[in-house]
């Protein structure tokens, strides 16, 4: 796809998601575990084949070595995939740096940079791999709302994939 053609796509108002917002645990072995949603969208009648929207979110947790302890603050984020392609996403991941490859984005303001802020969007330049820097969103009703806002997507419920868990009064 181009950049073009996706942000035709994105600019499309009244899109959908196809499921309400429920959370599960992703498979595997993983403490705190990690939230996952996935729904299609659907486009007036249409629910185009292989258009998605792919969340995640893991609540911080500490990590120990020995004596050493290492603070794993929250991670979470929300992506726009159209095939295999993650075209548009919101990320926040405290403490971390994503690295722009030098190969994609050319002529773009953070071609090649590294990215220090704790939120990033990724944006399609006709290949994944480009992310810009946003201001902090350090929760993720934000996250949503951003990513929601810049995709067009309407008539969401926000729903916390930690409500209702032990030990949260949410």
């Amino acid at each position: 796809m181009t950049e073009q053609e996706v942000a035709a796509f994105l600019a499309l108002p009244g899109k959908t998601l196809v499921r309400s917002m429920s959370w599960s645990m992703k498979d595997g072995n993983y403490t705190p575990p990690i939230w996952v949603f996935q729904s299609a969208l659907q486009i007036g009648a249409a629910s185009p084949e292989g258009v998605y929207v792919r969340a995640f979110y893991r609540e911080a947790f500490v990590i120990e070595k020995g004596a050493a302890k290492i603070e794993a603050p929250d991670s979470m984020g929300v992506n726009l995939h159209i095939g295999n392609d993650l075209v548009f996403g919101v990320h926040t991941h405290v403490g971390q740096e994503h690295q722009n490859s030098p190969k994609i984005g050319a002529g773009r303001p953070y071609f090649g940079q590294l990215i220090n802020a704790a939120t990033h969007e990724h944006i399609w330049v006709g290949e994944y791999g480009y992310a810009e820097p946003l201001a902090d969103l350090l929760l993720l009703e934000q996250v949503f709302a951003r990513f929601f806002t810049e995709t067009n997507i309407v008539g969401i419920t926000y729903v916390d994939p930690m409500r209702g868990q032990q030990g949260r009064l949410i």
